[in-house]
């Protein structure tokens, strides 16, 4: 596994975590 891939992994979690995070945070406000 090269550098540049193990980047691309990390930044697509990274970007789940953070709409996920969102969808929580929106959820939390609607109720």
């Amino acid at each position: 596994m090269s550098n540049s891939d193990l980047h691309r992994s990390n930044t697509t979690t990274c970007r789940l975590c953070i709409i996920l995070s969102l969808l929580l945070w929106i959820n939390h406000l609607q109720f």
